[in-house]
């Protein structure tokens, strides 16, 4: 492991970011004729593209490879893994998990390439090769994610493999590290986002973000706009359309359906004073109303009028594909599969994911018995009602109607619960660290913690729930 003094510059770390990618694309080149090479992914969009990106890179390279997407770093998984592979290659994954990896024999055949935040105390006893941006002085939640990580090493591989630079902009924009003041990536991102502009693969438009730009009949895009979610037009199609109606915005072009990406200038400003309005008048906050205004990222390779044609599309649908167990089907999308019937199947997911989500936030918010704004923070109980592979991305969305942190929980498995929690950047830049928080506070009911400064996770047991909520709310107050 690496580390760069505090003082380098912005190019310093990027630099430090790209050896230690090129020590990485060495270490797999050197090792793959030995055997085969395993990739274990995480089963959310940038899991899932920074899997595809490895996998591709080593197709190109002819070598043997699988790919395996799962909900969660699994110590068991590892070790069966490392019994048939001679690298197992972690990808959005590995870095919070240092201590168990460390103790498991064969762990100097692991590769790490991934962005949350890493156990520092474990780094060293780690003997494999890790790439993550903490290291160098760069902001996992922000800077680059997982397949940006994927996507440089890949490219160190071979520079041809600059033609995957827009599956790591996917990735980046499912991890939602577009979500800033300008609303568009920024950092290393930033970089991969230019790579793929000049090859000519993507271009990018500045407007109004609504869902389904290209694709969507105008008040089907209203309606499955989700973040920010809107209250009363999200997930409710005939009301998104009698919204439009109301402030004059036609429908249609003679026969023809519109999408929003045939709205002119002065439509999009109206449009956008009259949600502002709207959502101001249900009590959300300025900073989340402008979510509506930002980059759109367009892959012009894509076929036009379809989800895969806009990077937010295109993540959505890899989301959809393993949150709700389509693993398999979300990997062959983002290697390049485009048969009619695995198009077919990933749009009919995607459909139902939105649908699910809109119907599950709705049910939260109108529930107080869900919904509890304590004085530090929010909880949200979706126990019952929330399912684990969705809580997430639901609390993702919630989050985005409150400055204070977001705790949401449900049930998982074998007695434990699942949590997942949110805080603003501003906290974040203002020392909130919620992946320190969860951690800790995981750590001392005896469950498992951690993630980035603005978005984290833990599983713990469900007897000890209500101890470790007081310990949260003790541990955001003396921040």
């Amino acid at each position: 492991m690496n580390k760069s003094s505090p003082r380098a510059s912005r190019d310093e770390y990027f630099q430090g970011l790209m050896s230690a990618a090129e020590e990485a694309a060495k270490f797999i080149e050197r090792k793959s004729s030995e055997g085969l090479l395993v990739i274990l992914c995480h089963i959310d969009c940038d899991g899932l593209a920074s899997g595809a990106i490895m996998g591709k890179a080593l197709m190109r390279m002819r070598v043997a490879f699988q790919i395996r997407a799962i909900k969660q770093f699994e110590e068991a998984t590892l070790k069966v893994c490392l019994g048939n592979a001679s690298v197992v290659i972690l990808t959005d994954m590995g870095s919070g998990n240092l201590d168990v990896i460390s103790n498991i024999d064969g762990s100097e055949r692991v590769v790490i390439l991934d962005h949350h935040q890493p156990m520092l105390e474990c780094a060293e006893k780690f003997k494999g090769v890790h790439v993550n941006p903490h290291f160098f002085g760069l902001n996992g939640a922000s800077d680059i994610s997982s397949s940006g990580i994927a996507y440089i090493t890949a490219k160190s591989l071979n520079p041809l493999n600059v033609d995957l630079s827009p599956l790591a902009v996917v990735g980046a924009i499912g991890d939602m590290q577009n979500k800033n003041e300008e609303r568009r990536l920024l950092g290393v991102n930033e970089t991969i986002v230019k790579e793929a502009v000049e090859s000519g693969l993507l271009k990018i438009e500045r407007g109004l973000m609504l869902s389904g730009r290209e694709t969507k009949r105008l008040h089907e895009a209203l309606a499955s706009t989700l973040t920010p979610f809107i209250p009363g037009i999200s997930g409710e199609e005939d009301k998104a359309l009698a919204f439009l109606t109301s402030i004059g915005i036609p429908v249609k072009t003679g026969h023809f359906w519109r999408t929003p990406a045939d709205l002119t200038k002065d439509e999009e400003m109206r449009l956008l004073d009259n949600l502002t309005a709207y959502m101001a008048s249900k009590g959300i906050a300025q900073e989340e109303i402008m979510q509506l205004i930002g980059d759109s990222y367009i892959l012009t390779k894509e076929q036009r009028f379809t989800p895969l044609r806009d990077c937010r599309e295109y993540s959505a649908l890899l989301n959809a594909c393993g949150r709700l167990g389509k693993y398999g089907l979300g990997i062959a999308i983002a290697m390049g599969d485009r048969s009619r019937e695995t198009l077919d199947e990933a749009y009919a997911t995607l459909d139902i994911y939105r649908k699910n989500l809109a119907m599950l936030i709705e049910g939260i918010i109108q529930n107080p018995s869900r919904l509890i704004n304590a004085d530090e923070l929010v909880i949200v109980n979706g126990s019952g009602l929330i399912p684990e592979a969705l809580l997430s991305t639901v609390a993702s969305i919630l989050s985005s109607n409150y400055v204070k942190p977001l705790i949401a929980f449900t049930d998982a498995p074998e007695g434990m619960v699942k949590v997942s929690a949110r805080v603003s950047r501003t906290l974040a830049d203002a020392g909130v660290n919620i992946a320190h928080i969860m951690a800790e506070a995981a750590k001392s009911v005896g469950g498992t913690g951690g993630g980035h400064d603005v978005a984290a996770g833990a599983l713990i047991p469900v007897e000890r729930r209500s101890d470790f909520l007081r310990l949260v709310a003790s541990l955001l107050g003396r921040r």
